[in-house]
């Protein structure tokens, strides 16, 4: 398949994935409740990784492109954690998202000022993972920033699922699975399973949404929760 196929997949997950920021941010302008704002956030920055992949696909990465993309692709899930977070308590989820943007500041920070392995933009695939970044860096953000952020999101997801039974936060998990699982072949030597995976993720995600504005089953929060701002 030409790249001008394969670039056409991110793409796509690029546009759901602003309709899905969109929708979340009228959320939030009627309930002015933090986890949609969050999820808008986190479902903007996966649009913007996305349509790096795209970008990456056809035209070929350069250093400041790049960069964009990476601080999305790593930063994204650990926002959309903050606000699961914040679907099961208020004060957690201040503490969280006050750790995650102290994380993020300096994830931003480093990423800027690190060089990037030109000769790496070059190869094909390279658009794939941070192997373009110092590995010192890589060792650091994503574990943290991906890592304990998709761990928090999938225990959050399933503890919302059991609380309400409802059928979004386990649409949640399941679109959270797929795209872990994407990000773990693309590392494992299969990029090729990389941008139709997040395209389906990123869709499964959207449907669990779809009419409702407690994505995560918030209109069913244990009693005791704090009340949101």
């Amino acid at each position: 398949m030409t790249n001008l196929f394969f670039s056409m997949i991110p793409l796509i997950a690029s546009l759901v994935s602003l309709v899905f920021a969109w929708n979340l941010w009228r959320q939030y302008r009627v309930h002015r409740r933090n986890s949609p704002l969050l999820w808008a956030v986190s479902m903007l920055l996966y649009a913007i990784a996305a349509f790096g992949e795209f970008y990456g696909l056809l035209f070929g990465m350069n250093v400041f492109m790049y960069k964009l993309y990476y601080i999305s692709a790593v930063s994204l899930v650990a926002v959309m954690a903050a606000g699961q977070v914040y679907f099961m308590s208020t004060k957690w989820g201040h503490a969280f998202l006050a750790v995650t943007g102290v994380g993020f500041l300096a994830f931003v920070l480093h990423t800027t000022l690190s060089p990037v392995n030109v000769e790496a933009l070059s190869a094909v695939g390279s658009v794939v993972g941070g192997e373009a970044m110092p590995a010192g860096l890589r060792k650091i953000y994503p574990p943290i920033l991906s890592g304990i952020g998709g761990t928090v999101l999938l225990l959050g997801a399933f503890w919302s699922w059991w609380k309400s039974r409802r059928r979004s936060p386990l649409l949640i998990m399941v679109g959270s699975l797929v795209l872990m699982a994407a990000g773990r072949l693309a590392k494992m030597g299969y990029p090729e399973w990389l941008p139709l995976s997040e395209l389906l993720g990123i869709t499964i995600m959207y449907y669990a949404n779809r009419g409702n504005y407690d994505i995560m089953g918030a209109g069913t929060q244990v009693k005791g929760a704090e009340k949101q701002s």
